[in-house]
């Protein structure tokens, strides 16, 4: 007997292009047969229409699909999201959505759908398979056109890391090598730089923040880890036409930018890319543009790393985290060891929140908020210096 769901409606009897009804279907299965035999016949009403977008919009916010869901479309349990036949019986209707109403919208949730079921297709029922096949073909040419993501990001697929073999490369390639159940990609111009001594702890460290791996080369560090990587070593730039067109065609949630230093991403690499992750050195949006470590210290206060999203406008894009790391001591090479080391940190901390909550918001930065700032003059970044020799006690941190 199945369980009706007071939050879905009643479905209709008609042919709906799905595979055969099974004895076992889920009220969510059974709602969603209903919409597609309603499509199949003509439209839905725009009631209809308000209830499926209230369990897109539900979807978009979790990437999960329940069996069951009260009303209000909570999930009745939140343990019950694996059953695939919803989600491929999700991505007909979008697929029938799309067609008639919004492309965009319906596409970049029938993509995420399709993320999952390819994600999961050892566990795809043999009946449901044809069907499957058919929407991940018809999801590529529906993507075509997908804008990258805005405030909100969804994990299910895999991280990418994009950009030049250097210390910050190295340091991030160290840091996703720490996270677990992450799978991850790099995509790489130029060559590899020579190895470098691993450098040890300076006087003063910050208690509880790791050193980088800034010893060994990007490259080196995805062969041990077996991580597939692309590789343009002609190429001096992200923006290069073979780089854009290989972000084009790369299957990730998540891209991880690690360029070199003062490196400007066009807008032709965001409209190409999948939504690009950049870990800023400063408070967003307060603190835009270079070298901010220093102004941080002038200013007395605590060295900051703000994650966000890249868009067209330097350091504009939405903000998903800050977090806030105590001064070196007196000596510390910031511009490399402490750079490296706050970034590194705020990407694994994003990097585990992304695969373990499965999907990260961000906030909008106002239009003209904060200053931006340029590369310190060497007397500035000399009396920014001289400040770390005074010890900070305090080694807590704050999201």
């Amino acid at each position: 007997m199945r369980h009706s769901s007071a939050a879905l409606p009643e479905p209709q009897d008609a042919a709906t292009g799905l595979p055969d009804t099974d004895p076992d279907e889920p009220a969510t299965l059974v709602y969603l047969r209903g919409i597609a035999g309603a499509l199949t016949q003509g439209d839905l009403p725009a009631s209809q229409w308000q209830a499926f977008d209230r369990l897109l919009r539900n979807f978009e916010a979790k990437r999960r699909l329940y069996r069951d869901y009260a009303p209000g479309f909570t999930s009745r349990d939140r343990t019950d999201h694996d059953d695939l036949r919803i989600y491929a019986a999700f991505a007909w209707v979008l697929v029938q959505a799309a067609d008639r109403r919004s492309p965009v919208r319906y596409a970049n949730a029938l993509l995420k759908a399709i993320d999952i079921l390819c994600a999961c297709q050892d566990r795809i029922d043999r009946r449901w398979a044809p069907l499957a096949v058919a929407l991940i073909a018809r999801a590529r040419v529906a993507g075509r056109d997908c804008p990258p993501a805005g405030g909100e990001l969804v994990s299910g697929g895999c991280i990418l890391l994009v950009g030049a073999d250097g210390p910050r490369a190295r340091a991030y390639a160290g840091a996703l090598g720490a996270c677990q159940g992450v799978r991850v990609q790099g995509l790489f111009y130029g060559e590899d730089q020579p190895a470098r001594e691993a450098p040890g702890a300076p006087a003063g460290w910050p208690a509880g923040l790791d050193l980088p791996m800034i010893a060994t080369p990007v490259g080196e560090q995805f062969r041990q880890h077996a991580w597939a990587v692309s590789r343009f070593a002609r190429s001096a730039s992200i923006n290069a036409p073979e780089v854009v067109a290989a972000l084009a065609a790369a299957d990730a949630d998540l891209a991880v930018f690690c360029g070199r230093g003062g490196e400007i991403v066009s807008p032709q690499v965001l409209d190409a890319a999948p939504p690009m992750l950049h870990c800023h050195p400063g408070r967003l949006p307060a603190e835009r543009g270079s070298t901010t470590i220093y102004y941080s210290l002038l200013a007395g206060r605590r060295c900051a790393v703000s994650a966000l999203l890249l868009a067209p406008e330097i350091d504009a894009g939405p903000v998903l985290a800050t977090r806030e790391y105590p001064r070196p001591g007196a000596g510390c090479d910031l511009d490399v060891l402490f750079d490296c080391a706050i970034r590194a940190d705020m990407l694994r901390h994003m990097v585990e929140r992304f695969a373990r909550e499965g999907s990260l918001q961000g906030t909008a930065a106002g239009e003209g908020e904060g200053e931006l700032f340029f590369v310190v003059h060497p007397v500035l970044k000399h009396i920014a210096l001289l400040s770390l020799g005074s010890a900070e006690s305090s080694a807590s941190r704050s999201d």
